[in-house]
């Protein structure tokens, strides 16, 4: 277990709406929006706080090399440290893991993290952006030149999962359908809808089995948080919520060299998510998930994804995604709601910041805040899972708490 100086709290979180463009904004407004809207939610001032981390996926997605030092400027964080991640869909799941240990060590009491992405700005004419968004988590040159990109490794990914366990179309459909409809109750969804299994299984086959309605969002949004020290927490609110338990774990980039494709794989075994999750685990005192957690977030990239985190999180037994999704386990009045906002597939996807969305989530329900998607009775412990790299080669796991 780590040995940490203080304990941590988040004493402020974002509340940004998802966009597939937000014409009226550049990328700098969205980073300062989400900022300004954390400090406010802490009661603090920037000046009040010491450090700011910064993650985007990609900084080609936003045609602006050296982003860090421009979101500084935006956000007047000046002759003071701004440090930015870069890691494709693990950004922020970095980004904040190192907010957490500045403020675990005492090297700071506030600290804010802030991360997010205009993917809308890839797409400008003349540029060819979106062809970023196909590499720009792979191996370019021994795997993107001979067509591994990200749909083709997932694709491949969900076609071991169906062929080891039987998990068929229809299960991980289900995925997308509660997704997009929790997102009816969240104001800030992009995705929101009404689906049934029948419209994803005949939506646009996009690399199979993924087809268009398994496939999560592209947004323009940003989100932020701000850690505290428990002294700073305690001055700041009556109801801190408590970071118990953190991991990080990252895996080789290149998919082919990964254990995931090595003959007699199983998905229980996926050394990365395993091992956030384990540490976390360990931190947090967690030893049975589906009964010990309230409320989770995971990183639902594609409606496969969904059901093989259930499983590598310890939700269910190995090859029990499907069953869990069928039971209602993760539906917002089951035994472990998942994705109560609609998740990347429904609410938004953030790809530098999703992690920070998501810490936001899990706050509001800890809060009581969710509104038209709050858990009842208010959860008492919270999980986020923010997945990234080439086919899942990065993940992070936070346990939060609110005593």
């Amino acid at each position: 277990m780590k040995k940490l100086k203080n304990r941590v709290a988040v004493v402020g979180v974002s509340d940004t709406k998802a966009s597939r463009r937000r014409d009226d904004s550049t990328f700098f407004q969205l980073a300062y929006e989400a900022a300004r809207q954390a400090v406010g939610d802490a009661g603090v001032t920037k000046d009040d706080i010491k450090y700011c981390i910064f993650s985007t996926a990609s900084e080609l997605f936003n045609r602006q090399p050296l982003m860090g030092i421009y979101i500084a400027e935006a956000l007047g964080w000046v002759q003071k440290p701004l440090w930015e991640f870069t890691n494709a869909g693990g950004s922020s799941g970095g980004a904040l893991s190192s907010a957490y240990n500045l403020v675990a060590s005492g090297e700071a009491d506030l600290v804010l993290a802030v991360g997010g992405d205009k993917i809308s700005d890839a797409d400008a004419p003349g540029l060819n952006g979106f062809q970023n968004l196909i590499i720009y988590g792979n191996d370019c040159i021994w795997e993107v030149p001979f067509g591994a990109g990200g749909f083709s490794q997932f694709s491949l990914l969900c076609q071991a999962y169906m062929s080891i366990y039987g998990i068929t179309e229809a299960q991980a459909a289900m995925v997308s359908v509660k997704n997009h409809g929790n997102a009816l109750l969240n104001p800030n969804a992009q995705g929101a809808k009404k689906i049934t299994v029948d419209d994803v299984l005949n939506s646009k086959p996009l690399a199979w089995p993924i087809k268009f309605l398994d496939c999560s969002l592209v947004s323009d949004i940003f989100a932020a948080v701000i850690f505290a020290s428990e002294e700073r927490a305690k001055e700041l609110t009556d109801k801190p919520v408590w970071i118990k338990g953190v991991g990080h774990a990252n895996d080789v980039g290149k998919f082919g060299w990964r254990e995931t494709m090595n003959p007699g794989f199983t998905f229980g075994q996926t050394p990365v998510m395993r091992a956030a999750a384990k540490e976390a685990y360990e931190m947090a005192g967690i030893t049975d998930p589906l009964n010990q957690i309230d409320v989770a977030q995971v990183q639902d990239g594609f409606s496969w994804v969904e059901l093989i985190t259930y499983e590598m999180l310890g939700f269910c037994e190995v090859g029990g995604g499907g069953r869990l999704i069928e039971e209602g386990a993760t539906q917002i009045g089951g035994k472990l709601p998942v994705n109560p906002g609609g998740g990347c597939i429904g609410h938004g996807h953030a790809y530098g910041g999703i992690g920070m969305m998501d810490i936001s989530e899990v706050v509001k329900q800890l809060r009581g805040e969710a509104g038209g998607y709050q858990v009842t009775p208010a959860p008492r412990v919270g999980l986020v899972e923010t997945m990234g790299g080439s086919g899942m080669s990065i993940s992070t796991v936070f346990i939060l708490g609110r005593d």
